[in-house]
């Protein structure tokens, strides 16, 4: 009799599996030679026919009790030239003993034994290290029906993953069977011989589509008055044209060259969270401060370095388009990363084709949004500026005047120039997206296919791999500034 069930892709010993161990140490026993009684290393051998301490409630292959954890093969052959027994145990030809077994599938409460448990032997007088020697399992045509397996696939968020291709995979790499989940995320594969493989999902051929759009912004106050706006940013400080006692009034002298101000990084962050589309924390405004602040500055004078215009534009992504979440990974990605993870993650924030959207992000219409959210702000900015500056002419701060001027003149440049800028750092950012999905073709969509099944196993329920999106904040480009506070 053959052996027809296996226990964590191993066969099961059993009574009649034809299983035998042999030990891999020397059996050594005191065997008399003439006068003396020296020890003598013997082999020893047993055999699953002699199986004894089996179960009693369960059976296989034609009712053979299996061994579990504890049962003996319950005599041994090779040895019998000891007449004076083992050194160890005193006796000869006695039971070999399983000292390990399946630590998942168990019989009647013990662990089942497999091929390559390890025994002792000869009553532990020595040890199979190397375990049982058990046939493979094998099962005729004539023994074995077929069987049909249902799978239904979905997204960690209970949306069904549908309209994709699947394969059920021998760990050899044979197909055994394939087809098309359904809209609901189901099919089923029938007339499936009893085989060990694994499940392997291809992208879903339904477009992508994000989970949900970022929240807009709402403000609840504008300050349209540019008085009271710049007495807002100010804070605890005072305009330099307001006379308040016992407070510094020296807030708004913007003079430096590299446009570097606290106080015009303030105005910065307060007017971009006012003027942004979608909502943005405190810390983003913070971020977007300083990296507009150094765009400012080096767009003055080099075009050329796109690295220093990097962080700037990912920021703005959140701010402006309905989907910067995403956009932002697409902006992050590396060709050096597995594109399974850049995928995963895009499965996180979305459903659909992962390897489609990845080719055609519309970055020329994401660009116009960008610098028309830029040339609004950039309008409210000169704005609060036309105002401050007003107020150093009215007292005769014609130095401040001239800083002033030097910061308007900087914006509408920093309009003119940004364009052409983004509109590189996204090429760039395409081409590596598009190396990305090259790369991504066939890749796999379920983590699980690296875990095996059994084809009568009735049903799989597989979830696509999602990854948490931890999104890096971008480090700005820095410069030395001896002219702010």
């Amino acid at each position: 009799m053959g052996v027809t069930v296996g226990a964590n892709g191993l066969s099961i010993v059993h009574k009649g599996s034809g299983g035998e161990a042999n030990a891999t140490l020397p059996d050594v026993c005191l065997t008399k030679v003439g006068k003396p009684v020296v020890p003598i290393p013997y082999g020893n051998n047993a055999k699953s026919a002699d199986l004894a301490g089996g179960t009693t409630t369960v059976s296989m292959d034609g009712g053979n009790s299996v061994a579990i954890k504890g049962s003996t093969f319950s005599k041994s052959t090779g040895d019998a030239g000891g007449d004076r027994k083992g050194v160890a145990s005193g006796t000869i030809e006695a039971e070999a003993k399983f000292i390990s077994a399946s630590p998942t599938v168990k019989f009647e409460g013990k662990g089942v034994c497999r091929l390559s448990d390890q025994m002792t032997m000869n009553k532990a007088n020595t040890m199979c290290l190397g375990g049982a020697q058990n046939p493979s399992v094998s099962v005729s045509e004539e023994q074995e029906g077929t069987y049909t397996l249902d799978i239904e696939c979905k997204y960690p968020n209970g949306l069904p993953y549908s309209n994709a291709q699947f394969s059920l995979v021998e760990p050899s790499g044979a197909v055994i069977g394939s087809g098309v989940l359904d809209s609901s995320g189901k099919a089923s594969v029938n007339g499936l011989a009893l085989k060990e493989c694994k499940l392997v999902l291809s992208e879903t051929q339904d477009s992508y589509t994000p989970n949900q759009s970022l929240a807009e912004n709402i403000v609840t106050e504008t300050y349209p008055d540019p008085n009271d706006f710049c007495t807002f940013v100010a804070g605890r400080r005072s305009p330099f044209w307001e006379d308040r006692v016992g407070v510094a009034n020296d807030w708004g002298i913007l003079m430096s060259p590299s446009f570097s101000d606290d106080d015009f990084k303030d105005i910065v962050l307060e007017q971009s969270r006012i003027s942004s589309p979608y909502a943005i924390s405190q810390n983003h405004s913070k971020d977007f401060s300083d990296a507009y602040v150094s765009a400012l500055y080096h767009i003055q004078t080099d075009t050329t370095a796109l690295e220093k215009y990097e962080p700037l534009v990912e920021l703005l992504l959140e701010q402006v388009h309905e989907n910067g979440d995403i956009l932002r990974v697409l902006y992050q990605a590396d060709v050096f990363e597995p594109p399974y993870e850049l995928l995963a993650k895009l499965r996180f924030l979305g459903t659909g084709n992962t390897v489609k959207y990845l080719q055609f992000v519309l970055w020329t219409l994401i660009n116009n949004q960008i610098c028309s959210y830029i040339d609004e702000l950039n309008s409210e900015i000169i704005g609060r500026l036309d105002f401050i500056q007003s107020q150093a002419s009215a007292r005769s701060l014609s130095s401040v005047e001239e800083g002033i001027n030097g910061y308007k003149k900087a914006l509408n440049h920093f309009k003119k120039a940004l364009p052409d800028v983004i509109s590189q750092i996204f090429e760039t950012k395409n081409d590596t997206l598009i190396s990305i999905s090259a790369m991504a073709l066939g890749s796999t969509v379920n983590i699980a296919s690296q875990s095996s099944f059994a084809t009568n196993l009735g049903r799989v329920n597989a979830v696509v791999y999602t990854k948490s999106n931890n999104l890096n904040r971008p480090s700005f480009v820095t410069f030395d500034d001896n002219f702010s506070d």
